[in-house]
């Protein structure tokens, strides 16, 4: 389960994120929803995506993120990245 998702900041400067699994437990914990309803319609909004990003991008950056609400103020666009996985499909094992 993954998905891409690409955040443009109010800079101008744009980033590319992939939530996984531990991102997906989160929201489900933080929002009470279910990935297996992800993409129903009403049922994703911009702050599950913002979210998503914001938790994969604190999991993988070697430097300090601003704490959420700080940081969801300095984004101007978040989406899904061009070509992004649904996060419905099952990666194969290698």
């Amino acid at each position: 389960m993954k998905l891409a998702l690409t955040i443009k900041y109010n800079s101008g400067e744009e980033a590319t994120v992939v939530a996984q699994p531990p991102e997906f437990a989160r929201w489900e914990k933080e929002t009470g929803k279910s990935i297996t309803k992800w993409g129903d319609e009403g049922y994703v909004g911009m702050w599950d995506m913002l979210f998503l990003s914001y938790s994969a991008l604190k999991r993988t950056s070697d430097k300090p993120v601003r704490p959420f609400e700080a940081w969801i103020d300095i984004v101007e666009e978040c989406k899904v990245a061009a070509g992004g996985d649904s996060p419905k499909a099952i990666e194969k094992e290698a």
